[in-house]
């Protein structure tokens, strides 16, 4: 317990120290004003403690803030208005008019770190508040692992949570879907290792929970990068326990088992959520391919220098850092470490080699990256990798040299080399002209070695200080990579709080319509989601593949991984007019960042309201189709039409059952007079009712998209629900008055929520039977209980 007591300390003391701003001025970890999105004009407060480069912006240093403001926030607002409203979070009526609720790549809405948002008001305060407590859960895990697992000493343990926290990665990242797996890799590193060493029930449990909520964090790229380097750890620490007089395909299968049961537990339990997401990406077909299609590019020779130091060079793009300090003190403590502390440094050395390789893209071996698989891996996500291997490396290096010390000529080697390239970097930027490289960049990276070395010859004349080196080398790395960080924080704010003037403009004049956003100053895809406001764009690819195939036809005019408009802000105005009657949208709105664009708005929709503050244009579609309306006629059709227009009195299907039931019940196939009224009465996440009120039977069309798992009865009898209009939810209606609910239910949703209750129910009863029998056996005369793993 004192030792578990010191870790948090510990723990809580990094993060007190490297983050002032954040605990005691109120400084934010959310993304939300590190740019323009809904409110860009709006001043935004920034507050720092510690000195920083004159001008420096809090964005700086912060790689895709983007997919955080976009993607990330608005997660945590769904999550949070689903809790709040007992609604179901596997669907979002808000973006692309419906789209499958969590996301596989991007949204992680059922995720640890989401739900800790949610519960607590998913504002920034909170999110921030979530940030710190699951850095400080890492940094304890991480104290445990050096100090219970290793037994290497508190030193070891802090240079590995310094260098985890400080490292390009971790310093940009530990508030990203992208790195949410990195943060959790100590916690399961920790527990695994610990169940491993000593087994029991209660270690089984807590390896399966940290497994579980690492598998909800569904960051597939980074979550399969952390499991290599926790795995190799693993097998490393498990080598002496494999029997030795066994073949090796024996061997292999004792190793399988020892490691595989706490996997295994953990997917039963999280099948509820992991299944419903692989039906997402297995709809998705091609969409989720193009995550696989990229490829790594060579940076510069500048971007490869910032791999080791951030002193030298100016500006330039965010590239992952590792420190000069932590590179000398691994090379120091190679060649004196032995056994174990030996196979742990040459493993994390080696992956994180292997990574920076990756990530900066250098010539040949950047062709692994391009291989099929290791394609869907980005080229920033390697130094995920990168950092925690870099993390456990430090940590057994720091180890070392304290018991053995440094080996004086491999560090004079490497100090050597690294002073000679800083000192080359600056000579020939001066013969080419090139101002990119800093004098004073330059003498502080070379004063670092200097330092080093002067260290480890001291060292080498006094074997009696080598802790005192250890410690000092740990101080060190600190105050490194401390100075490369960025201490400037907006202060905490929530758009949706004090929103804009055109926000309230839209909430007070939609009657369940939709908006379309372009430019990335208002109401960007996804964001809609925050402030109750439908749209037609999405920045989630889970939408139905048929929708993308519509909109990039009828509305953005070009394909994109996205389904938004405001990355090219050349962009003229294309969207097909009756296309946007159809998917009811009733404003357009604009951030003025697109004039090509925005003339085509003026040219055919009239303005009627400009937030001059916010800086964005409101116009008006008078001619947007209701979300749900009574179809006179229904015709056979493509599932591509030509570019014809859609029309309230013709509907177009190719669903043969229904335009059977269409001819059995008179609905004709031309345009007809209309034929009554739908009223929607109740809209949520999963289920829709409208009240009918038809002349004659016809077809009620609902302007959603329609997707696997949506059905519907008409009074309460089950209607079969047809796609119309190439992406709309349709079902035909009698005559007279009628309530029509749409509901859904996810299948795989369903398998998988009984596959976790039954994993549950297992657990359950493996637990109470091993406690019945360790009581037994305690009551038995002369038993002896041993601590056996599940």
């Amino acid at each position: 317990m004192r030792r578990a007591l010191i870790s948090l300390a510990i723990a809580v003391a990094i993060v007190t120290v490297l983050f002032p701003e954040v605990v005691f001025m109120g400084g934010s970890l959310s993304p939300v004003g590190l740019n323009s999105v809904v409110n860009g004009a709006a001043s935004k407060h920034v507050v720092d403690l510690y000195p920083n480069p004159h001008g420096r912006k809090p964005a700086a240093n912060v790689r895709d803030i983007g997919a955080r403001v976009w993607q990330l926030v608005p997660a945590t607002k769904f999550m949070h208005d689903a809790i709040s409203t007992g609604e179901s979070p596997f669907w979002n009526p808000y973006s692309a008019t419906g789209s499958y609720g969590p996301e596989t790549l991007a949204d992680m809405k059922l995720s640890p770190f989401v739900l800790a948002v949610a519960l607590l008001g998913a504002s920034a305060t909170a999110f921030t508040f979530v940030v710190l407590a699951f850095v400080v859960l890492g940094l304890y895990c991480l104290q445990q692992f050096f100090t219970r697992t290793l037994a290497l000493g508190r030193v070891a343990a802090t240079g590995a949570c310094l260098v985890w926290l400080l490292t390009g990665f971790g310093a940009s990242d530990i508030n990203s879907a992208t790195g949410a797996p990195y943060v959790l890799f100590p916690v399961l590193l920790y527990t695994l290792a610990e169940y491993r060493r000593r087994g029991g029930a209660r270690r089984f449990l807590v390896a399966v929970g940290a497994y579980g909520g690492f598998i909800l964090t569904t960051f597939v790229s980074t979550q399969l990068l952390m499991l290599v380097l926790v795995y190799a750890v693993l097998l490393v620490l498990d080598a002496p326990q494999w029997p030795p007089e066994q073949s090796r395909p024996a061997r292999a299968m004792t190793i399988l088992r020892r490691h595989a049961l706490v996997p295994a537990v953990a997917l039963g339990l999280t099948a509820y959520v992991w299944l419903p997401d692989l039906a997402v990406v297995l709809r998705g077909g091609s969409d989720f391919s193009n995550y696989g299609a990229r490829s790594l590019s060579q940076p510069g020779l500048r971007e490869v220098s910032r791999v080791v130091t951030l002193f030298p060079v100016r500006g330039g793009p965010w590239l992952g850092y590792v420190g000069i300090v932590p590179v000398l003190v691994v090379a120091g403590a190679w060649s004196r470490a032995r056994g174990r502390q030996r196979r742990l440094l040459g493993v994390t050395v080696a992956l994180g080699l292997f990574a920076l390789v990756l990530h900066t893209g250098l010539p040949l071996v950047r062709l692994i990256g391009d291989l099929p698989g290791l394609r869907a891996v980005r080229q920033d996500y390697w130094a995920a990798l990168a950092g925690a291997a870099e993390a456990i490396a430090v940590g057994i290096a720091a180890a070392v040299v304290g018991a053995r010390g440094a080996s004086r000529s491999a560090v004079y080697s490497v100090g050597a080399l690294l002073a000679l390239w800083f000192v080359g970097m600056k000579g020939g930027a001066a013969l080419l002209g090139h101002a990119g490289v800093s004098s004073i960049g330059v003498l502080a990276a070379t004063a670092l070695v200097v330092v080093v070395v002067v260290m480890v010859r001291a060292v080498e004349r006094a074997p009696s200080r080598r802790h005192i080196f250890a410690i000092g080398a740990v101080c060190l790395i600190g105050l490194e990579l401390f100075a490369y960080q960025n201490h400037a924080r907006v202060a905490r704010t929530d758009l949706e709080t004090h929103p804009p003037r055109y926000v309230t403009f839209l909430r007070r004049n939609l009657r369940g319509e939709r908006i379309f956003n372009a430019g990335r100053g208002g109401i960007y895809p996804e964001w809609g989601t925050v402030l109750g406001i439908p749209q037609i764009g999405t920045l989630n690819i889970a939408q139905q593949p048929d929708y993308r195939t519509f909109f990039q036809r009828y509305v953005l005019g070009a394909k994109g991984l996205f389904l938004e408009v405001g990355s090219n802000v050349k962009k003229p105005f294309r969207a097909q007019a009756t296309a946007l009657d159809l998917l009811a949208v009733r404003y357009i709105v604009s951030d003025g960042s697109m004039p090509r664009f925005d003339a085509g708005l003026r040219s055919r929709y009239p303005l009627v309201f400009h937030d001059g503050d916010a800086g964005v244009w409101v116009y008006k579609n008078p001619a947007a189709f209701p979300r749900a309306f009574l179809s006179p006629a229904l015709a056979p059709g493509t599932e591509v039409r030509p570019l014809a227009p859609f029309s309230r009195k013709i509907t177009v299907s190719t669903d043969r059952t229904m335009l059977a039931a269409a001819r059995k019940v008179g609905i004709p196939t031309s345009a007809a007079a209309p034929v009554g009224t739908a009223t929607i009465v109740g809209s949520h996440n999963v289920e829709v009712r409208i009240d009918v009120d038809a002349t004659r039977p016809s077809v009620l069309v609902l302007a959603d998209a329609d997707a696997p798992g949506w059905n519907a009865t008409v009074d309460g009898k089950a209607q079969p629900v047809a796609r119309v209009d190439q992406i709309m939810r349709g079902v035909i209606v009698p005559a007279g008055r009628s309530t029509v609910v749409f509901r859904y239910r996810s299948r795989p949703r369903d398998i998988g929520a009984l596959v976790s209750l039954v994993t549950f129910v297992l657990i359950v009863t493996g637990v109470v039977v091993r406690l019945v029998r360790s009581r037994a056996a305690r009551r038995s005369p002369g038993a002896t209980v041993t601590g056996a793993g599940c």
